[in-house]
């Protein structure tokens, strides 16, 4: 019989995901991405090749990262199986982070615990009614996202989002090799003396009643869109001239590091840099219950940088079995 959909991630997951394979894939690496259905449902609405992404592949190629391209919803069948059984995509998707999260708990297993996703649900291609390729879908790009997140994130991963349309990249296997400086050190806060000066606080040391508003710039939560959308914005001239906060995860350093001594370097008094969706990386932080704080350069997380002081979340998490 012809294989479903499921049939061919079940035999993936056994041949790479399982205790004692040989040659397994990395646990801590899942790409997400377009698959080659979705690649010819782009040639038929002629579709740029971008969107497909094939590009951004790379750096999870060179980490032995394990490919997937399923539905998470479980009350409508995937455009591109009609005749697998319902919920199957669904189902299949949590094995996969299931069994992920086993090997990153195993006896003798050394990587980093959390596990990064590349990639994003193709929602131009299928899976939601906001894209052209499946029009009839139930669900739209939204809440398609929300409930991704609400799936993998009870499997302590976070998302570095590549999402359709302005998410290509390429290179990123290469940028990875960038050295960072072991920590890169926020603009020093502002005193009470400074705030007296700028007549924010009162001679009584109280906040003078104003009208006040932060300036928020992001999400810059994946590595693509910090690629291709952040630069062209912090070089514009007038940039400095009010304070900003610019939301850049910091775990977008694996995968594009050359931008943060950049930012850094470049910056003016008015530019801070802190965390959009959600700390270091994109999830659900209520996930993952009960609360444990690291230091971004924690000793299982060899590969990641102290930027500025911000912090990773770490906790175990309620997962759907």
């Amino acid at each position: 019989r012809q294989m479903c959909i499921r049939d061919r991630y079940e035999w993936a997951r056994a041949r790479w995901l399982a205790p004692g394979v040989p040659h397994p894939a990395n646990p801590a690496k899942i790409g997400y991405y377009a698959d080659y259905w979705a690649a010819l449902r782009g040639d038929a609405l002629h579709a740029a090749p971008g969107l497909t992404e094939v590009s951004n592949q790379d750096y999870f190629v060179a980490h032995r990262a394990f490919f997937f391209d399923l539905s998470v919803w479980g009350d409508e069948l995937p455009v591109d199986d009609k005749s697998q059984p319902l919920g199957s995509d669904r189902a299949e998707m949590i094995q996969i982070f299931k069994d992920a999260y086993r090997l990153t708990r195993a006896p003798g297993y050394t990587g980093p615990k959390m596990i990064h996703i590349g990639g994003f649900t193709p929602w131009w291609f299928k899976y939601t009614k906001d894209g052209p390729g499946c029009p009839d879908c139930k669900h739209a790009g939204v809440e398609t996202e929300w409930e991704t997140m609400g799936v993998v994130g009870a499997y302590n991963a976070f998302d570095d989002g590549d999402a359709c349309c302005v998410g290509a990249m390429a290179n990123s296997a290469f940028y990875q090799h960038y050295p960072l400086p072991a920590s890169l050190v926020q603009n020093p806060k502002p005193t009470l003396v400074s705030l007296h000066q700028r007549g924010l606080l009162s001679p009584a040391g109280k906040v003078v009643p104003k009208a006040y508003a932060a300036y928020y710039a992001g999400d810059y939560d994946g590595s693509a869109w910090l690629y291709n959308q952040l630069k062209p914005k912090w070089d514009d001239p007038k940039r400095g001239q009010v304070p900003i906060g610019w939301a850049v995860d910091s775990e977008l350093s694996m995968r594009f590091p050359v931008i943060y001594p950049y930012l850094y370097r470049t910056r003016t008094a008015n530019d801070w840099f802190i965390s959009g969706d959600s700390g270091a990386g994109y999830l659900n932080p209520t996930l993952l219950i009960p609360c444990l704080l690291y230091t971004s350069d924690a000793a299982d997380e060899e590969d990641s940088v102290d930027l500025g002081g911000r912090r990773i979340i770490k906790k175990k998490k309620k997962r759907e079995e």
